[in-house]
């Protein structure tokens, strides 16, 4: 499970630092490469809270084989695709492997005691740093060894095998038998599909902006009637037994403020994840950027992998030494500082590069803790589902941050084209901050004391209680 993960995270991180190369092969421009990563995140979103509940309901290996079976499909398209919409597509298909992550945390919720899942949460997104490090350095060397498509086959490689052993009668290591069983209702199709359609209307005002303008028909159309639409959406997920997107949840102490943060914080630093590699490859002949190739590229990100990777297994002895609602507020703070410093400095690498690391912790900090915060607050059954409802909400954050700052970037704020280009960049940097900057009031609400008691509340009665609220309290 973990070698997919890695091997997974490291293909959606060498993508990162060849984006360039992409817009320059197929001749895009700033929009339609965001439309490439929109449409992964799109369907990632939908494929997270199904994977989530798909695994309570069933055996989470052969879950994890279906998904990197789909993935794997993308991965070929894209590897073979000759325009950008071949790309967009095998994009979309890879997008599914995001599901991957609610499995990993509900299985090593169910198969490990509480203090030791805490740990796991952080080697799950240690490992997943680890590969964002490696697929940053190895990007460059291996598009100008082996070409572009090289990014694509390589995790190929390792994720076929990961397939093949997890699809083996005897494969996987057995767990431990669940001490009770919860909700066991049908899957939530036809709140997917309606929640599928609410993204793509989205998407769709996002991406008229870029060619219409922001006051356009193809733009305030598409937006309208997906804030019109949103409301019905959730009124029918609350009257469902097994809801998509569980909003009794909210209710949880800390898991309403872990979902504002994992909005925000995906809002910023996936716009941020998206921008840097635009403007180290930009020309500097235009008075901005600095004609960076993949290789320089990958390693100006490297710090994002490696700080991320330092930080993520420490959010448990943070926990324990300053509380929770510091360290929530502290990965915050660090993710905020991380976006918004290249739209203050951006005339020299180093200040790109140590961005990348402020950022990098702030994220680890912040996606470990949710992880904490999350499996503490329901029932090991319903751990995968509850955190792939808190990922949804952070990977539509990502969607709306990747689309808004790639629009701005295109048009500027204004539509037209307006501004230079150093101003456009400004802009779109500045508004990953602020993104971020959005969660420090859920930090500032979040629940005083540790993580490990931050979700616990007393024991529930009815199937539906055990379903939202989750385990008994446990001693220290």
């Amino acid at each position: 499970m973990l070698c997919a993960l890695f091997s997974y995270s490291m293909l959606e991180t060498m993508i990162a630092p060849a984006l360039p190369a992409f817009q320059h092969a197929y001749g895009a421009t700033p929009a339609q490469i965001g439309l490439v990563m929109a449409a992964m995140l799109l369907v990632g979103a939908i494929a997270i809270p199904l994977a989530g509940r798909l695994s309570d309901l069933y055996d989470k290996r052969h879950v994890l084989v279906c998904i990197l079976a789909i993935a794997s499909v993308g991965i070929v398209i894209a590897a073979c695709a000759g325009s950008i919409s071949q790309l967009a597509v095998g994009q979309a298909f890879q997008g599914v492997a995001m599901g991957v992550i609610p499995v990993a945390v509900g299985l090593m919720n169910e198969s490990f005691p509480p203090r030791i899942a805490a740990f796991a949460n952080g080697l799950i997104v240690g490992v997943m740093s680890l590969s964002t490090a490696i697929g940053l350095v190895a990007a460059g060397p291996m598009i100008e060894l082996l070409g572009l498509r090289a990014i694509y086959w390589l995790p190929l490689a390792l994720i076929v095998p990961c397939i093949l052993c997890l699809a083996r009668p005897d494969g996987g290591r057995k767990v431990a038998p669940r001490a009770m069983s919860v909700d066991v209702g049908k899957v939530d199709w036809i709140g997917s599909g309606s929640l599928a359609i609410l993204l793509l209307a989205l998407l769709a005002g996002l991406g008229g902006a870029a060619s219409a303008g922001w006051q356009s028909l193809a733009t305030m159309g598409p937006l309208a009637a997906f804030t019109l639409l949103l409301p019905l959406w959730v009124v029918y997920e609350r009257r469902q037994r097994s809801p998509i997107l569980d909003t009794r949840l909210l209710a949880l102490p800390g898991v309403a403020e872990i979902c504002l943060i994992a909005l925000s914080v995906g809002f910023g630093s996936t716009a941020s994840y998206l921008l840097l590699p635009m403007l180290l490859q930009a020309d500097p002949a235009t008075g901005l950027g600095f004609g960076a190739n993949t290789s320089t590229i990958g390693l100006i990100m490297l710090p994002l992998g490696v700080a991320s990777l330092v930080t993520a297994p420490l959010v448990g002895i943070f926990d324990r030494w300053w509380g929770a609602r510091t360290v929530v507020c502290l990965g915050v703070l660090l993710a905020t500082l991380g976006a918004g410093l290249p739209a203050l400095f951006h005339s020299q690498m180093w200040h790109l590069a140590v961005s990348a690391a402020i950022l990098g912790a702030g994220v680890g900090i912040s996606l470990t803790a949710a992880m904490n915060t999350v499996v503490r607050a329901v029932h090991p059954d319903r751990a995968a589902s509850t955190f792939a409802a808190v990922m949804l909400i952070r990977t539509f954050g990502g969607m709306l941050g990747s689309q808004v700052c790639m629009t701005v970037l295109t048009i500027g704020l204004r539509g037209g084209a307006s501004g230079s280009a150093s101003s456009r960049f400004t802009d779109a940097f500045a508004l990953a901050a602020g993104g971020c900057a959005l969660a420090l009031i859920a930090g500032w609400r979040f629940p005083r004391g540790s993580m490990a008691r931050a979700g616990e509340v007393p024991g529930a009665t009815s199937v539906g209680e055990k379903a939202a609220v989750g385990r008994a309290p446990t001693s220290s």
